[in-house]
């Protein structure tokens, strides 16, 4: 009998036969269909699938007890030997799903790949009664067509960047030789040699490999939201989009550029700008990503009420992990303001843009203050040097940034030599071993650190530090609050015209601090929590 069965892991099989079907415009033939047949342990969890072979047969010539055509000869024999082969291929087709979904695979999947006709480059059919259904969802599962999609929302209107989009998705064309089959037919291992492909073919900048490789990964992504549904998952291998060689070594803002940015006064920003200020201001208090800024929901928010603080808590957009932080003063505030400025709609705290249009913005905001641009990795970066610095732990701030062990965290919070610094000062004053006796201070240093090697003169001064509040270099300086003369009231985040290094360190010296309320009895998973201003 002809037949077969696809194994697709995670105990999923796939029974594959012929079933003759008598047909609909000759009852003297039988036309042939491919029943597909789902099993997992044991049982059948959904309905079978059924697909044409294109070929008919005459009743009296087929043999029910084989699944075969009747006879001898070179044309039966030939006939069976091409439907044995469409077996095989199809059997060799459907695990090459098991490949392209890795762990994922599910009976649903991969009947959502028979109904979608992912085998009519196998048997040329559409499933039965799906033809019109499938003809129809062509032309809208074409890359071009989900392209233009993806183009028409936010800030991918512009038209340079949809410039740039169209170059991409061209390089792409190119390696299917102009013949790019539909967005659903192409799986991670042909993205996977379209990467290698076009590395070795284009002798393009970095900058443009990543920009390229971005966009095409962006319109698989777009696919795959549940909003589009055109695919179940964005088929996207590991390390599609090359990482820039200095990566790691991201831009950390001083105390004095975030101070410069933060205090921005907002009647001289635009509302977009003031947006962008203050998605910046929770980014870098809180070290949240900005898809996970962009997907808050109220129900995120929690209050402890034994400390009187709020704190998020859950699982990142991008990886699933669950994270909590706690939110200082600004970090409550920003969150308000958003809410105040760009309310959302849905679940959605905020309605915010895209990452690309809101780096954009922060370019915009960098200008505003005077210091060198930055984007939300540099914010979250920041964050987490600046927690490492203040004697923050790793495994504390790998449960802030949501990673699932310390070795990339490790990356974020790495050591500066202003830590490395005051850690040894530290470790000078508490351990005998590092300090010199009282009669050998005064000749060492005037003999050794005194000198500059250079010019043989002296050049030592020690920088005394405070082991409790840390270095004092590379810092923002704030008047006394007590001896505060300005009477400018307002926004706290930038509403006067004093420098960016002349705001008073106490928050409530600033002007109107808005702080979230707790919640009333019941109202925990509210949408909207109250806000009230102090």
């Amino acid at each position: 009998m002809i037949k077969d069965t696809a194994q697709l892991g995670n105990g999923i099989t796939v029974d594959i036969n012929i079933t003759p079907v008598k047909s609909n415009n000759d009852i003297s033939l039988y036309d042939l269909y491919l029943i597909f047949t789902f099993r997992r342990g044991g049982a059948q969890p959904i309905r079978p699938v059924t697909i044409s072979t294109g070929k008919s047969v005459e009743v009296e010539q087929w043999e029910r007890s084989t699944g075969k055509r009747k006879g001898r000869g070179i044309e039966v024999t030939t006939f069976n030997n091409s439907l044995q082969s469409l077996i095989n291929n199809t059997r060799a087709e459907l695990e090459s799903q098991k490949e392209l979904t890795g762990n994922a695979v599910t009976c649903l999947i991969i009947r959502d790949f028979l109904r979608r006709g992912g085998l009519r480059n196998v048997t040329g059919k559409a499933p039965r009664g799906a033809k019109a259904a499938i003809q129809k969802a062509e032309n809208a599962n074409s890359i071009d067509a989900v392209l233009a999609a993806h183009l028409s929302s936010g800030a991918k209107k512009v038209a340079e960047r949809q410039r740039i989009y169209g170059r991409a998705i061209q390089v792409l064309h190119e390696f299917y030789g102009n013949k790019t089959p539909n967005i659903t037919e192409i799986g991670k291992a042909e993205l996977a040699r379209f990467r290698a492909w076009y590395l070795d073919t284009y002798d393009h900048a970095e900058e443009t490999q990543i920009t390229y490789l971005s966009m095409i990964r962006a319109v698989f992504r777009y696919a795959a939201e549940d909003t589009v549904g055109i695919i179940p998952f964005a088929p996207i291998p590991k390390m599609f989009v090359p990482v820039k060689q200095n990566d790691t070594e991201r831009y950390i803002l001083s105390e004095a550029d975030r101070a410069a940015f933060m205090w921005l006064a907002d009647e001289k920003l635009s509302h977009t700008e003031q947006v962008a200020k203050y998605v910046a201001c929770l980014q870098i208090t809180t070290g949240m990503g900005y898809g996970d800024v962009r997907t808050l929901r109220a129900e995120h928010l929690h209050h402890a009420k034994d400390r009187g603080e709020w704190y998020v808590k859950r699982p990142r957009s991008k990886t699933k992990i669950n994270f909590t932080v706690f939110l200082t003063e600004v970090a409550e505030h920003s969150q308000n303001r958003l809410r105040e400025l760009v309310p959302g709609t849905g679940d959605n705290m905020f309605n915010l843009p895209t990452i690309d249009y809101m780096n954009r913005m922060y370019e915009d905001i960098a200008k505003h203050a005077g210091i060198s641009k930055f984007t939300t990795y540099d914010l979250r970066h920041t964050f987490a040097v600046d927690y490492m610095d203040n004697d923050g732990t790793l495994e504390d701030l790998a449960k802030i940034l949501g990673h699932k062990g310390t070795k990339t965290t490790a990356i974020y919070g790495r050591i500066s030599e202003e830590r490395q610094s005051r850690k040894m000062q530290q470790l000078q004053q508490r351990s005998a071993m590092h300090r010199l006796p009282k009669n050998l201070k005064t000749n060492t240093h005037a003999k050794s650190e005194d000198t500059d090697p250079n010019t043989g003169t002296n050049t030592y001064t020690r920088n005394h530090t405070d082991t409790n509040a840390g270095s004092t270099s590379n810092t923002a300086t704030y008047p006394d609050p007590n001896t505060d003369t300005d009477n400018n009231t307002g926004n706290h985040m930038g509403d006067d015209q004093r420098s960016n290094a002349d705001y008073p360190a106490n928050e409530s010296q600033r002007g109107k601090v808005i702080r979230l309320a707790p919640p009333a009895t019941g109202e925990h998973e509210s949408r909207k929590k109250p806000v009230s201003a102090s």
